[in-house]
């Protein structure tokens, strides 16, 4: 069964299939408060001169350095298609290439980007020789040349379709690229002839810069670290002393440089890679781009927004990035100044200034905080894995845990007042009416037919109460003692509840799912069809009218509403981070928070305005997902988008190209979708699968294991 894509909440795993609908977007204003400078993952970094540098990466990210990477000022590129190459010829002049032929230039140090046309594709790399003349490599095998500073692009012929990730020139003439399958492609005049020469290795290839016309270097996958000392015509296999991919290199001169790569890894040679230092515990985030400024300096950026710096050549390496990149669950404002947050690993942060700063606190704990509630600014409660919950009486200075005598994870939490509160999780439901100091399990007269997962749990007062998860709907009106069961409302996942008065409510969940009721729960209609691939986590109300939808598809999702949910905008939230939760204190000041320990604030929006096109925004570029799981056994699941209407084949093949089976193959709408795959009646080992449509093509290994 083919389903629409929508990514998953912790602790739920079902589908729905739903599909694209109309809505308008609304100019918003959600700025960064944490992970500072900002926390949307990098791609490259670039410097022009010893202080002056940039770095891209995903949601259109640019961010500028004029202090050496000290501090940092977040650019607007004009885009939110994933940038993963940036490159400056000079003080002014700077391009940045990415997602669907994204190729973006400036002429001002980056205050302005204006957009280029001429290239497809997902472009990977970018390099310019002088101010007419640049190349840019790009998947599939594709190099782009323009010889007018990007006022055009032609396509060079590559001879390979290998996706390509790296180019770099040495002079006017002689130029290098790398990519998937050990391929080193080199040209001597210019690009109009590329010759593949010999890696030794069928790695990927990730990175690849010269010291001179003669001295190179190469890093890629399982630790791959390759040299020429004869402008590449041939290759030395070098010993780099690490497993991990390695995404980057950069050198300062013939024999000093670094390479980084996943989960943190930074290796230094200081003898022309004879022999590698890895520098270890500075981050555990994979490390996508590194740049060495001098002998003794460089920088690195990656997952997460993580920049770090070096300024004695590796001895030491400062996080420049501030903040914590714990995910984050659950935010509650108790005033304009006072709120609170709680995430993974027990982490609870306090602000008193609106949100602008956040302190970390002390939970004594160690567990995954879901959910926090405070029934005024000193007294407060949070829930979490295995049925913790701790309470403070004095505004999260102190932080006690309670007997629950209950080891299932709560999801949420809910007080009515300072006494009445309750906390809902898997397949349970607890409550308190003596402020926390015992709690019981009410939920006695449901027959679970299944492990049911309960997300959020909301009470209009003492008596109506609502809790939500899986395919469910409970509902209560004498404060938790019997419950009504409404199932199946809806094939996928419920992820929050909230009510406005005792009549109108509204839940969110899986496949970008709204509801509403006005008489009181008895009807849950849906104001429009589900808004597209979303996972819908958390939704609050100002007013009767005004709301906001926090989530998540391919980045963060932020909507709101000024007409009781007949209509919902689309917020540009910027980043591409998952948001779990979003709250208000009024109209006007919000905090939303998610992955990698993003918080986001808005302290209000310009007007309203509609798009021409009016519709959800599509996919900007064709994709196909690795697929999940992998290995599998025997089934496993393939995601995919199409950016455009068109005709639509997903095949699997085996080693020998024999086709084995034929998953899509019809027309499709633009959108993201997922296709279940079993392989019961194939043999263990390595198949193929290939999604093609008229003007691109993606081929994906998989392992089935039996």
């Amino acid at each position: 069964m083919e389903t629409i894509l929508y990514l998953k909440k912790i602790f739920i795993l079902l589908f729905i299939q739903s599909s694209l609908v109309t809505y308008s977007f609304a100019q918003s204003n959600w700025f960064w408060v944490n992970p500072l400078p900002q926390g949307n993952t990098l791609n490259s970094i670039f410097f022009i001169n010893a202080y002056t540098g940039y770095a891209v990466g995903q949601e259109g990210t640019i961010i500028k350095t004029t202090d050496q990477g000290n501090s940092w000022k977040i650019l607007k590129s004009g885009t939110t298609n994933y940038l993963y190459s940036v490159y400056f010829l000079n003080p002014d002049t700077g391009y940045a290439v990415g997602y669907g032929g994204t190729i973006l230039k400036t002429t001002d140090g980056g205050n302005n980007w204006i957009s280029q046309s001429g290239a497809s594709h997902l472009l990977m790399s970018v390099f310019f020789i002088d101010p007419d003349t640049g190349y840019i490599a790009a998947e599939y095998g594709y190099i782009f040349k323009t010889t007018n500073g990007g006022n055009n692009w032609n396509v060079q012929t590559s001879g390979t379709t290998n996706d390509l990730y790296s180019i770099y020139f040495t002079n006017k003439d002689t130029g290098y690229t790398t990519g998937n399958d050990g391929i080193i492609l080199r040209t001597i005049n210019g690009g109009t002839d590329w010759t593949p020469q010999s890696s030794g290795t069928k790695w990927r290839l990730k990175s690849i810069c010269f010291t001179d016309e003669n001295i190179g270097y190469i890093a890629g996958y399982g630790g791959t670290i390759l040299k020429t000392t004869n402008g590449g015509n041939s290759w030395i296999n070098l010993i780099s002393t690490s497993n991990y991919g390695l995404l980057s290199v950069s050198f300062t001169d013939s024999v000093s440089g670094y390479t980084v790569g996943e989960w943190g890894t930074i290796l230094n040679t200081t003898d022309g890679g004879k022999n590698w230092t890895e520098q270890t515990g500075v981050t555990g985030n994979s490390l996508n781009s590194v740049f060495c400024i001098d002998s003794i300096t460089a920088l690195s950026v990656g997952d997460i927004g993580t920049i770090i710096k070096t300024a004695n050549g590796g001895i030491y390496w400062e996080n420049i990035t501030k903040g914590t990149t714990e995910y984050l669950h659950s935010v509650f404002l108790c005033t304009e100044n006072t709120g609170f947050i709680v995430g993974c690993n027990g982490i609870i942060l306090k602000t008193i200034d609106g949100g602008n700063n956040w302190i970390s606190q002390t939970s004594g704990i160690n567990n995954c905080l879901s959910s926090v509630f405070f029934t005024d600014s000193l007294t407060g409660y949070a829930c979490g894995s295995d049925g913790i919950i701790i309470k403070t009486t004095d505004g999260g200075n102190h932080w006690l845990t309670q007997t629950t005598k209950n080891n299932l994870n709560l999801n949420s939490i809910f007080f009515v007042d300072d006494k009445i509160g309750y906390a809902a999780g898997d397949s349970i439901i607890m409550k308190t009416t003596n402020g926390g100091m015992k709690w019981d399990n009410i939920l006695h007269d449901i027959k679970w037919e299944r492990w049911w997962v309960l997300g959020s749990v909301f009470f209009i007062d003492k008596n109506n109460g609502y809790a939500v998860g899986s395919d469910l709907i409970l509902k209560t009106t004498n404060g938790g003692d019997e419950w009504s069961l409404t199932k199946d409302v809806t094939s996928g996942g419920l992820g929050a509840v909230y009510f406005t008065n005792i009549n109108t409510g509204y839940i969110v969940g899986t496949g970008g799912l709204i509801l509403k009721t006005t008489n009181a729960g008895i009807d849950w209609i849906r104001p429009k069809e589900a808004l597209g691939p979303f996972y819908l986590m958390s939704v609050r109300f100002t007013d009767t009218n005004t709301g906001y939808i926090a989530g998540y598809n391919t980045e963060g999702i932020i909507l709101k509403t000024t007409d009781a949910g007949e209509n919902w905008f689309y917020q540009v939230s910027g980043t591409s981070n998952n948001l779990s939760s979003i709250c208000f204190a009024n109209n006007n000041m919000g905090i939303a928070v998610g992955a990698g320990g993003t918080i986001l604030k808005t302290a209000g929006e310009s007007p309203l305005f509609i798009k021409n096109d009016q519709f959800l925004p599509k996919p900007s570029t064709f994709n196909l997902f690795q697929n999940y799981p992998n290995p599998f056994n025997p089934t496993t699941k393939i995601k995919y988008r199409i950016a455009e209407y068109g005709f639509v084949s997903l095949k699997v093949f085996d080693v020998l190209g024999r086709e084995v089976a034929t998953l899509v193959n019809e027309e499709k709408p633009a959108g993201y979708y997922e296709i279940n795959w079993n392989a019961a009646n194939l043999p263990s080992g390595v198949y193929l699968y290939r999604l093609k449509e008229e003007n691109f093509t993606i081929t994906k290994k998989l392992l089935l294991l039996k």
